[in-house]
C-alpha cells in the first residue's frame, strides 16, 4: 500500500457502479456516487480568477476547478456526482505494471488485500464479494488477491476500522465502513476531518495517525 502506483491501480480498478448495484440495483447504481471528498458545488468563486491564462469567472464551482486541474494532469478522473469517475481499467493495468516493476525483488506477487465485511448484513456481504470480483478480474488474480475476512458481530466489524483509535489499530487493508458525513454547511466540516496529529477523524480511518 505504500507504493504510489499500486494505490493508483487499486483506485482505478474499483468499478463503483458494479459494486453499488449489488445493494441498490442497476437503475440506482450511480445515483449516490460521489467522486471527490466534498460536494462539487459546495463552494464557488466569489470573484473571477485568472490562473496561467485560464479565466475562471465568478460563480465557478469548486468541482469545476478540481476537474480542470485534473485534466491538466491527464488524471482521467471525472469528479462529477453520479458518474463512475475513477474507474479506468486500462489505467489500472498500466499502474499495476509500473508497481510490479518498482516493487520487483522486494515483494512477492500476488499481493493479498484483507477486506473485512459483516456477514449478518446481506448488502455488506454482497458488496464484499463484488469488490473481490472487480479487483481480481480487472488487475488479475496473479497480481492481487482480495481476502474476505468475515465478522459476524457488528462491533467486531466497526472495531476493525471505524472505531479503531488510530491507524495502527485498524485491522484491514481496505475498509468502506467509515460512517462519516458532513455535519454542517461550512467547508471546515470537511477540512476538520483531516486535522493533524490524529485530531481529524478521517486521518485515523485512512491510517495516517
Amino acid at each position: 500500500m505504500q507504493n504510489r502506483n499500486f494505490r493508483k491501480a487499486i483506485a482505478k480498478a474499483f468499478d463503483k457502479k458494479t459494486w453499488n448495484a449489488v445493494s441498490r440495483g442497476e437503475d440506482l447504481a450511480l445515483a449516490n456516487v460521489r467522486n471527490m471528498y466534498c460536494h462539487p458545488e459546495f463552494v464557488k468563486l466569489e470573484n473571477a480568477v485568472t490562473y496561467e491564462g485560464k479565466e475562471f469567472p465568478a460563480g465557478t464551482f469548486y468541482g469545476e476547478l478540481v476537474q480542470y486541474f485534473l485534466d491538466q494532469l491527464d488524471a482521467k478522473i471525472n469528479v462529477a456526482d453520479g458518474t463512475n469517475g475513477w474507474f479506468d481499467p486500462d489505467g489500472a493495468v498500466a499502474a499495476m505494471a509500473a508497481a510490479k516493476e518498482e516493487l520487483s525483488g522486494s515483494v512477492t506477487f500476488p499481493i493479498n488485500l484483507d477486506v473485512v465485511y459483516y456477514s449478518a448484513a446481506q448488502a455488506n456481504t454482497a458488496q464484499a464479494q463484488a469488490y473481490k470480483q472487480i479487483i481480481e478480474s480487472t488487475l488479475g488474480a496473479e497480481n492481487v488477491v482480495v481476502n474476505l475476512v468475515e465478522t459476524t458481530v457488528a462491533n467486531d466489524f466497526y472495531a476493525c476500522g471505524y472505531r479503531a483509535p488510530n491507524g495502527e489499530a485498524g485491522n484491514f487493508d481496505v475498509f468502506y465502513g467509515s460512517g462519516w458525513g458532513p455535519d454542517f454547511g461550512d467547508p471546515c466540516t470537511y477540512l476538520d476531518t483531516f486535522l493533524g496529529e490524529g485530531v481529524g477523524y478521517m486521518t485515523k480511518v485512512v491510517g495516517l495517525y
